[in-house]
């Protein structure tokens, strides 16, 4: 596959604007007669919506269309996301809905190369009929259908579920079994579809049909068998409290029930490496960190961000503890400078106190999250009627610049929330430099006297630093001590998010072992 194919395969060229020259551009908006070409099939007006959609992502697109499909050639640097890509396309062609358009292959590659990095073919024959058919009927017209076991009721009740995520359902009742079969073009990912398709389904009226259970199959559109199962039970369960529970409502809800088959399996479980992307990645944050931390004009400039994260390490925990506080810039010493309450917001604690209660009721039938939950209250009281809330307060300064160098390199890591490519490495600049700013001043007051003389006078002689006020008021140690503790953290940052990435299968599981499970299996 070559650009100069899909060169060659565009006999529409100048089409688009000739036409757009006419004289009914003055009564139609362009736009408008962009959308018209579009959807008559003109390949040029199809490239031109296309390419505005992917343009914010750094990808741009070549067209071929050919009989009934239409080939997408996908240039960007890195390689083009593939889930992110065939999520953008596939909604902009569901939203022109172009009968020609049988279906649709995409090609991607890197910017610059020749190689076809990876492929996809997308079904849309069976999806545009689906889609024109469920604006059709109202939603409660439709449930009413339901509840007199109107099977194509409840496809077009599923379909529009799950609309936006460009999915095809299969409904079939085979005795007491309702089976709803989900195919998706990417892998489907499992608690997205089942708690769309458990919420719909929880507003039904199905007392009167004899539907007892559900079974949920997702899959990707190329292959044969079901990527995941999943069997509910659509009766209701009694607690001991008689209160009327079902497993379909959490699941629709996020507070499902972990079976064993919710369990990761051994496979799933591997530490997860860091991909090709990842290394990228890396390498171009250590760079750009390193010429920050090299400049001083670029680390003034970047260090109104370690300010206000360092105040807002202040002011966080000492809200959590009951005091008043509010993060600020000092223009009158430099830096920065947290103003706090000396006495504390008894209904704060009163607050936080009904908040562990609550949560300590609503997990009563979790044992495991129980004694996490009763742990953590006993280990806040101590912390907040112990001089311990004192140290955290104070300390969190620094503990937050740290926290957060690991969440921006967890992002670079991994990708988590990052829509546009140059994300990642801006995230691992950030992380990487704050590790880098916080060992080098670390070094300097272990190593420079002056400096360390410098930090003990304070803001004007006047307010003690952090570590001098943990070193003296507290611990009544060495400066040094504080320092060094401080400085073993600065070091172990890297190491623990990379660890947090490596096994975040087996934490998000714990995670949802903890929290999303309302009663022991």
């Amino acid at each position: 596959m070559t650009e100069q194919f899909f060169k060659r395969a565009n006999p529409t060229a100048g089409l688009l604007s000739s036409e757009l020259d006419s004289p009914s551009v003055t009564e139609i908006s362009q736009r408008d007669r962009l959308l018209q070409l579009a959807r008559s099939g003109n390949s040029q007006a199809i490239a031109g919506l296309l390419a505005k959609k992917l343009h914010p992502y750094g990808i741009t697109v070549k067209i071929k269309f050919q009989s009934a499909c239409l080939e997408l050639l996908l240039e960007s640097s890195p390689v083009p996301d593939q889930r992110r890509s065939i999520t953008l396309i596939l909604g902009e062609l569901m939203r022109l809905q172009i009968p020609e358009i049988e279906s649709v292959r995409l090609f991607a590659r890197e910017r610059g190369t020749s190689s076809i990095t990876w492929t996809q073919t997308l079904d849309l024959q069976p999806i545009f009929p689906v889609e024109q058919s469920i604006t059709s009927i109202e939603t409660s017209e439709l449930r009413e259908r339901v509840s007199l076991g109107d099977l194509s009721a409840m496809k077009m009740l599923i379909d529009r579920a799950l609309a936006h995520k460009h999915a095809l359902a299969h409904l079939a009742i085979d005795a007491d079994h309702l089976k709803i079969g989900l195919a998706v073009q990417i892998t489907p990912d499992k608690q997205v579809y089942l708690t769309l398709v458990c919420r719909e389904i929880s507003h039904w009226n199905l007392t009167q049909l004899p539907i007892r259970h559900l079974s949920v199959r997702g899959r990707q559109s190329a292959m044969a068998e079901p990527t995941w199962v999943r069997e509910i039970s659509l009766q209701y369960t009694f607690s001991q409290h008689t209160e009327e529970v079902s497993e379909l409502q959490q699941l629709a809800f996020g507070t499902c029930k972990l079976n064993q088959r919710s369990v990761p399996k051994q496979r799933d479980r591997l530490p997860t490496p860091i991909d090709a992307a990842g290394w990228k990645t890396l390498i171009a944050s250590f760079i750009l960190a390193g010429l920050l931390i090299a400049s001083q004009q670029l680390t003034f400039l970047i260090s109104p961000l370690l300010i206000i994260i360092h105040e807002l390490g202040h002011a966080s925990v000492a809200w959590l503890f009951g005091y008043a506080a509010i993060p600020a810039f000092d223009f009158t010493y430099g830096g920065g400078v947290t103003m706090q309450t000396n006495d504390r917001i008894p209904l704060l604690l009163f607050g936080i106190g009904c908040g562990f209660a609550y949560l300590c009721y609503r997990y009563r039938q979790n044992d495991l999250t129980s004694r996490v939950l009763l742990g953590g209250a006993i280990g806040y009281g101590i912390c907040a009627f112990t001089p311990i809330h004192h140290i955290l307060i104070v300390a969190m300064g620094h503990g937050f610049e740290l926290l957060f160098a690991g969440i921006f390199l967890y992002r670079a890591l991994s990708g988590w929330g990052c829509w546009h490519s140059i994300e990642r490495p801006l995230y691992g600049m950030l992380g990487l430099f704050i590790v880098f700013y916080d060992i080098r001043f670390a070094c300097k007051l272990l190593t420079d006297a002056e400096e360390r003389a410098l930090y003990e006078l304070g803001k004007g002689g006047i307010l003690d630093n952090d570590f001098t006020r943990l070193a003296i008021d507290y611990f009544h140690v060495d400066l040094s001590r504080v320092v060094m503790v401080f400085l073993l953290g600065s070091l172990a940052t890297p190491i623990v998010t990379f660890l947090v990435f490596r096994y975040r299968v087996i934490m998000l599981y714990l995670f949802s072992r903890l929290f999303l499970v309302m009663k022991d299996p």
